[in-house]
């Protein structure tokens, strides 16, 4: 991915000391098997229910609290 040849100071170029890894495979059948796998698609997918759970929560407190306030500003102020 990344060159072989760095630009160093003044113009001059150094190759590196090392290479670049061949790129992975991006779905490897043995991985299906795993059980860590399986753990972490439920721990996203409990991880994306609880954001959505406390999103939609948080909306709804919101419209709670300003329809609390409008009714509070119509009675004449805070009680």
């Amino acid at each position: 991915m990344g060159k072989d040849v760095e630009v160093a100071e003044h113009g001059h170029f150094s190759a590196k000391d090392y290479h670049d890894p061949p790129p992975a495979p991006l779905i490897d059948a043995v991985e299906l098997t795993k059980w860590s796998f399986y753990r972490a698609l439920i721990a996203e997918f409990i991880t994306t229910l609880l954001f959505l759970y406390i999103t939609v929560l948080t909306v709804i407190g919101d419209a709670f609290c300003l329809r609390r306030l409008e009714r509070i500003a119509e009675q004449g102020g805070v009680r």
